[in-house]
């Protein structure tokens, strides 16, 4: 959402924060309606600090609109905050937009012959989209080592681009073109960093560290839970990600959650026990044994008096057939669809 918010602010296409509530209704813009939303709790955050929030908040609750509440509560109103907001905007995505420009006269870079984008390219070094085109032209053109170097150029300028068209997976598919593997983790693991609900480029990096044999839990673990969070079923991804969990629990690096519900905490695991905690446990799983064990013992007994079975008759194996039967004989009696009581 970073990369096509910095495109709409060079097209002028954002929300000003006087028609954020209404944008809420409108299905066109909800999606951009929340992101800038987030983006102004940010605001208030930097600007005003946690206090001045809850102090927002509690304004709101008294039943005042926007600009009495922001009045009343922080001593604004929404044309001073949204000059506040326009700055803190411009401090984080003036980067990305400047790179997200397109140069003038050219509407569709997909269309444009490989010799001028080359030229756009030369003329434009700053520009992600001239590069990004001039990337794919290449690479359709079979000049590999040329076109690298275009998704290479593009990939510093706007590092947070994702998707299928983003520079770091069209340098992945490159490299296992030319079975690199190595740079193929390399950009995957790029992209995975920055494209957060792309399961496949997970799947397809977790397979490519299986087969280069990586172990190392630092770099397996977060590419598995990544995959279990966003699909929760894939049960390839739970079975790799809880002994990497286990075992970074024991080297104590503090995992906390295992997407799924397994939840580890350093400390609390009982192969850790030591010293007098761990003879407090094994005490307590003694009597609970005892207890469980007593408490058989006495259903035992129960079910023989019941069937008129003396204790000592027989061996173990007439004692299970004795429970067995009793068992049978008080399910079938005190069930109302007994064939035997029904008459």
């Amino acid at each position: 959402m970073d990369v096509s918010f910095a495109g709409m602010l060079n097209r002028g296409e954002t929300l000003k924060l006087r028609d954020l509530n209404a944008a809420f209704q409108n299905p066109k813009t909800i999606s951009l309606a929340y992101y800038q939303a987030s983006l102004l709790v940010e605001h208030l955050m930097a600007a005003y600090g946690q206090p001045g929030l809850n102090k927002l908040l509690r304004t709101y609750g008294q039943g005042l609109d926007t600009d009495a509440a922001l009045k009343a509560a922080l001593d604004t109103d929404l044309d001073k905050l949204q000059v506040g907001f326009d700055q803190t905007v411009e401090q984080t995505f003036g980067t990305m937009r400047r790179a997200m420009t397109m140069p003038a006269g050219v509407e569709d870079l997909r269309k444009t012959p490989t010799a001028e984008l080359e030229m756009l390219a030369e003329a434009n070094p700053r520009s992600f989209p001239v590069q990004a085109a001039l990337g794919r032209a290449l690479r359709k053109d079979g000049r590999h080592d040329e076109a690298m170097r275009a998704f290479e150029r593009a990939a510093a300028l706007v590092p947070a681009a994702g998707g299928a068209e983003s520079p770091h997976e069209q340098m992945a598919a490159m490299a296992l073109e030319k079975k690199d593997r190595p740079r193929a983790i390399a950009e995957l693991t790029a992209l995975v960093a920055v494209d957060f609900n792309n399961v496949e480029a997970a799947r397809q990096l977790s397979q490519l560290m299986r087969q280069e044999s990586v172990e190392d839990p630092v770099k397996l673990r977060p590419v598995y839970q990544r995959i279990a969070a966003i699909d929760p079923f894939d049960a390839d991804a739970h079975t790799m990600l809880r002994p990497l969990c286990d075992a970074a629990q024991r080297a104590g690096r503090g995992v906390t959650r295992v997407p799924g519900g397994h939840r580890p905490r350093p400390g609390r695991s009982r192969r850790g026990l030591h010293g007098p905690r761990r003879e407090l446990f094994q005490r307590r799983q003694t009597r609970r044994s005892e207890e469980a064990d007593a408490r058989g013992a006495r259903n035992r007994a129960e079910l023989r008096a019941r069937a008129g079975i003396a204790a000592e008759a027989g061996g173990p194996m007439s004692d299970l057939r004795a429970e067995r039967d009793t068992r049978r004989r008080t399910v079938w009696r005190s069930s109302p669809f007994c064939w035997r009581c029904s008459r």
